[in-house]
């Protein structure tokens, strides 16, 4: 049998089903490996070394490439040296070639012809509202016969965007989140209205720009970017009023589903916002409470209804590529009995929290970085020899990627472990390196008030500041006065004990 038929005899693949297509069309596709890397793309680690695959692709084992999605989620992972050669690039532009040798052989049509084929006929991916999804933005896509002017080269970029949604779904069974966005018919001209009647115009955060935002949420065909991000305000307490207000938050992002019902960040928030919910902190304190919540809870007790809405707006959310709603899913595989009934699961209880964790990190979202490398940890305690090691490194690996976003509590474990080292059965996994500690510790204080949490801050005091011969060599300079103020301040946020006994502690030190 032919090798090429007994690849593709079993399991029709969008990958796979495409090369068949393509080969002996004259498009240089004449082997396998030819396609794979429109999907995998090549990467070069330095100037003197040749191309080859990253290590997550194994051709050998790859018949539905499933295996392949942590990768392929991960649209900012590093293939070289140059921070511009992210494998979305470098997928992009092997992509946009093929197109444009499409076009050259005069097989768009046949190409868009066979995309939407495939769709209809795999076995494999079994998303019909997505697949219904890309074969509608596919059958929109112009022909074109060259590309010379503007609108020539809109329609290539359009193009080479539903190639690569094609891709993205093959390998991850997901609608890819700029898609998602896409489908709704006013995104453009709102993106257009926002960027020029806010972020360029005054910025968000000034009170010009907030009045424009809430104004164009507000009107009677409200600008869908700002409808949302008027929620995002109102929940974290930085809208007009200064104070947190869930039910104005619950408002607007219900509002934003209204106006697009696939909204991915909507209706994330709203799961998470239900999943979170809390009728003890609602009572004791107003900005918490959701009125409509407040209704559907009935005599104290969350109803199947309530359940099942969670899981059907978070399940949404990740099926249409939104990385929290991974994480968010993973937080309610692990939640106790009482907090989300494991019989309320269906589906979802099928699939791993660890795995939903890597994939939410893989995809940038920091809180899945936080909650993977919790999982390696905790994992790591209950073996040994090399997969502790393996487990240990994993996790050391995510808690940097988000602290290189930012994420004070990542920032604060990272610069621990660089203070103290770390090493399992006598394998160094993190050398002592006090000099990064502090200036990591430095980094996290400014942003440890955003979260009220003030960890950093107490590890920077008490490991550099108070200790004598440690503020001698690295913080002798230093103003101490601005982070006790910080703490002076922070004591009357912090609602948890532990930190606010740490946080005396450190003041009473110092004075």
């Amino acid at each position: 049998m032919n090798k090429d038929n007994e690849i593709h005899k079993d399991n029709d693949t969008l990958i796979d089903g495409l090369y068949m297509k393509l080969k002996g069309q004259k498009l240089g596709i004449s082997n396998r490996e030819h396609i794979i890397d429109l999907v995998f793309p090549l990467m070069k680690a330095n100037e003197n070394e040749g191309f080859y695959r990253p290590d997550k692709y194994k051709k050998e084992s790859q018949n539905d490439f499933h295996s392949c999605s942590n990768y392929i989620l991960d649209e900012n992972a590093l293939l070289t040296d140059d921070p511009e050669d992210s494998s979305e690039k470098i997928r992009k532009k092997a992509i946009e070639e093929f197109v444009k040798n499409c076009i050259k052989k005069s097989y768009l049509n046949e190409l868009k012809n066979n995309l939407i084929e495939l769709l209809d006929k795999t076995n494999i991916h079994t998303e019909k509202f997505i697949k219904d999804k890309l074969k509608s933005k596919i059958s929109q896509l112009t022909v074109i016969d060259y590309v010379y002017n503007d609108r020539e080269k809109r329609c290539l970029n359009e193009w080479v965007d539903l190639v690569y949604y094609y891709f993205y779904y093959a390998v991850t069974d997901k609608m890819h989140i700029n898609l998602s966005f896409s489908i709704y018919p006013k995104l453009e001209e709102d993106i257009y209205e926002y960027n020029n009647q806010v972020t360029l115009m005054y910025g968000v955060s000034g009170n010009p720009g907030m009045y424009k935002l809430y104004s164009l949420a507000e009107r009677e065909n409200p600008n869908i970017i700002a409808l949302y991000e008027c929620g995002e305000l109102e929940y974290y307490g930085k809208g007009p009023t200064k104070n947190i207000s869930f039910n104005n938050a619950y408002y607007f992002y219900k509002k934003t589903k209204e106006c697009y019902c696939e909204h991915p960040l909507a209706t994330w928030s709203i799961a998470y916002m239900k999943f979170a919910y809390s009728q003890e902190k609602a009572k004791e304190n107003p900005c918490y409470r959701v009125d409509e919540f407040e209704r559907q809870i009935r005599n104290g007790k969350k109803s199947v209804e309530w359940y099942d809405s969670i899981l059907f707006n978070a399940m949404s959310s990740y099926s249409h590529g939104c990385s929290a709603a991974a994480n968010l899913l993973g937080k309610i595989l692990d939640a106790k009995e009482e907090d989300f009934p494991r019989s309320r699961l269906g589906t979802l209880g099928r699939l791993s929290s660890k795995e939903l964790y890597k994939e939410s990190a893989d995809a940038g979202y920091v809180y899945g970085c936080n909650n993977y490398a919790l999982k390696c940890l905790k994992e790591a305690k209950k073996t040994n020899n090399e997969k502790e090691i393996y487990l240990t490194r994993e996790a050391f690996k995510y808690l940097e990627k988000s602290a290189e976003m930012g994420n004070p509590w990542a920032i604060n474990k990272v610069a621990l472990y660089c203070y103290n080292g770390l090493s399992v059965n006598g394998n160094i996994i993190v050398e002592i390196d006090y000099v990064k500690s502090f200036h990591l510790f430095k980094k996290a204080g400014h942003m440890a008030m955003a979260e009220n949490y003030y960890w950093p801050i107490i590890n920077l005091l008490e490991k550099f500041f108070l200790d004598e011969t440690m503020k001698e060599k690295y913080s002798v300079n230093e103003n101490i006065n601005y982070y006790i103020d910080l703490l002076n301040q922070a004591l009357n946020k912090v609602d948890d004990e532990e930190q606010k006994m740490a946080i005396n502690n450190v003041l009473e030190r110092y004075i």
